[in-house]
């Protein structure tokens, strides 16, 4: 439903936001919002199906994907569905099936990511539909027209295949498309982390295998793949323990060229069993820096250029896991970290010790409109915090429910809220935006 608001300033109407937190470094940061407090609940819609992945934003046109296997395209005024375009039949009982899994059905869980320069969606979509595997779709972002389809499954074994998750945003780079995969929640079955490149125009496929020698080395934080201005490629893995002799790259960070070739590694934390570094994704930052944290306490800061040794290891970041994405300020050199326990927990990179902690959110955070913004999933309360100082500016309730590791967006002037059954967007003093323009030409 849509709410009065205050009339401000005008309307942001030209932002974009089209991959997981924003950019291909995977910062979170969104430098062009307007302020956003006081912020109201502007428009609430439901869909077919929960949301994990962040909506993404373009032309005004707030792009969503469900578990439903379905892809909507809202208009940012509103909220009205301005298409939506069904792909698939997800899976359903896959605790039956595969012996674990939390999600249910599964359909669409990572982040697209949209191509601005073609307009197109890219969605890796699990389906039931001739047996279970994963489909990337390539769809026009004005239309909902499917441009393309192609299986992405990284092995032909379709044991293997029941038992991995595609949970990590997608990226687009160099012409070609980043999916990563993992397993299911429990780790149950016999399966590899993979991170799997298809070019844009859906041929070209590609996988690397990060364990082929053991098993899992999952590639599954919800940040998924960053990529620098080179177009080089990042992941952070899961467990088994790393062994570099044969090439099997659990526990560690990896920098990959376009083509997916080994070009470094970082194999040195002190993540064991299943104490996941890949639990959050890896922050490309200035100066060919890079951030690594996880389930494993400490952070790393490690040049990007040269992973093998850290710049600097920061003891404890968080008390128990970090889960998701970060984001960073560049005017602080500030990175923030969404910590389970002692929730969201500011580092200060300039003396690499933490800054703050702040107990109201959990989620992976977001920079815009000079508030970070967090959501506390098991509470369904978004939170904006001051960056420098951690104090709790502002509290709003979703109003539903919210999936485990929720992140929200900005764009148009809205931080945006995936939630289990659609999106809520929420509007500061600029008001709403004007309605979608018509697709162009």
């Amino acid at each position: 439903m849509l709410l009065a608001l205050a009339v401000g300033l005008p309307a942001c109407t030209d932002a974009i936001w089209p991959t997981y937190h924003h950019d291909a470094a995977r910062t979170g940061n969104d430098t062009a919002a307007p302020a956003l407090l006081p912020i109201a609940r502007a428009w609430s819609t439901p869909l077919d199906g929960a949301l994990y992945a962040q909506p993404v934003v373009l032309d005004g046109r707030v792009i969503a994907a469900t578990e439903n296997d379905t892809v909507y395209a809202l208009d940012g005024h509103d909220g009205h569905v301005l298409w939506s375009t069904h792909v698939g039949t997800p899976v359903t009982g896959i605790v039956g099936l595969a012996g674990c899994g939390d999600i249910d059905p599964l359909g669409i869980t990572s982040t697209p990511v949209v191509d601005v320069n073609t307009n197109e969606i890219f969605v890796v979509a699990e389906s039931a539909t001739g047996g279970v595997h994963h489909q990337l779709f390539a769809i026009n972002a004005f239309s909902g027209a499917v441009t393309f389809s192609t299986n992405v499954d990284p092995t032909s074994d379709a044991n293997e295949v029941l038992h991995l998750q595609q949970r990590a945003g997608l990226a687009d780079a160099n012409g070609r498309v980043y999916i990563g995969f993992g397993g299911l929640a429990g780790d149950c079955g016999t399966y590899h982390g993979w991170l799997v490149s298809v070019q844009e125009t859906g041929g070209g496929k590609i996988s690397f295998d990060v364990a082929p020698h053991t098993t899992q080395g999952a590639i599954w934080a919800t940040s998924g793949p960053a990529i620098d201005n080179g177009g080089s490629v990042f992941v952070a893995t899961g467990n088994p323990n790393p062994i570099p002799a044969t090439g099997d790259y659990g526990e560690s960070v990896i920098k990959l060229d376009p083509t997916l070739h080994v070009v470094d590694v970082f194999t040195g934390s002190n993540a064991t069993g299943d104490a996941d570094l890949g639990s959050v994704g890896p922050s490309l930052l200035p100066g060919s820096r890079l951030f690594q944290t996880g389930k494993q306490h400490q952070g790393y800061v490690l040049n990007s250029n040269a992973l093998a040794t850290p710049i600097a290891t920061i003891p404890t970041v968080c008390s128990g896991d970090a889960d998701g994405g970060n984001a960073y300020s560049a005017t602080l050199n500030y990175i923030y970290v969404p910590c389970r326990s002692t929730p969201i927990t500011a580092v200060n990179l300039n003396t690499n010790t933490i800054q703050w902690t702040n107990g109201a959110a959990n989620g992976p955070p977001i920079l815009a409109g000079g508030e970070l913004w967090s959501v506390k999933w098991n509470g369904g309360t978004l939170v904006a915090m001051s960056p420098s100082t951690g104090h709790t500016d502002a509290t709003m309730a979703v109003g539903q429910s919210v999936p485990n590791f929720t992140s929200p967006s900005a764009a148009l002037g809205l931080i945006l809220v995936p939630t289990s059954s659609g999106v809520t967007a929420f509007a500061g003093p600029s008001g709403l935006p004007p309605p979608a323009p018509p697709p162009p030409g």
